[in-house]
C-alpha cells in the first residue's frame, strides 16, 4: 500500500515521483483536527473526491483504501455519523478505523472508540450505528 499519506499534496507529488503498478494499493490517512475542534473541516466525500481526481490526473485507476482514519469523540454525533457514513459508502476499498483506545499511549489523543471503561465514546456509537444499523422488530404473527 503506497504511499499511506494525509497530505493529499504529498500524494501528488509521490505520483510524480514513482511508478504505480497495477497490483499497487493507493493508501490514504485521514485525521482533522483536535479534540479542541468543532468538527471537520472537510468531509470525507470531499477529501476522497479530491484524492481521486489526483489519482486520475496520473492515470491511476488502482483501488484505494483509507488505511487509516479517526475522528475527535468530542465531535457533535450527527457529524460523527455523517463522517462515518461517508467513509463507509465512499469508494474506498477498505476503511481502517483508528483506535479503539489509546490506552495512555498517547494522553488526551481524543479519537478513542472506547473509554477506559470498556464504555463507547460518541465516536464509537457513530461508527457502530453506520455499520451496523438497528433492525426493524419482527412484525408480530396474529
Amino acid at each position: 500500500i503506497v504511499p499511506n499519506t494525509i497530505d493529499r499534496a504529498y500524494l501528488d507529488q509521490f505520483l510524480n515521483l514513482t511508478r504505480i503498478r497495477t497490483k499497487d494499493v493507493i493508501g490514504v490517512h485521514i485525521y482533522q483536527g483536535g479534540p479542541d475542534t468543532a468538527g471537520p473541516h472537510t468531509w470525507p466525500a470531499v477529501w476522497l473526491d479530491d484524492v481521486e481526481a489526483i489519482l486520475a490526473r496520473h492515470d491511476a485507476h488502482n483501488p484505494y483504501w483509507v488505511s487509516e482514519v479517526g475522528p475527535p469523540e468530542t465531535w457533535r454525533p450527527d457529524d460523527l455519523a455523517r463522517y462515518y457514513g461517508e467513509l463507509f459508502t465512499s469508494r474506498a476499498e477498505v476503511v481502517c478505523v483508528y483506535t479503539t483506545n489509546c490506552g495512555g499511549w498517547l494522553p488526551g489523543c481524543g479519537r478513542d472508540l472506547y473509554d477506559g471503561n470498556g464504555r463507547l465514546t460518541a465516536s464509537g456509537l457513530a461508527l457502530k450505528s453506520v455499520v451496523s444499523p438497528p433492525t426493524a422488530a419482527p412484525a408480530a404473527y396474529p
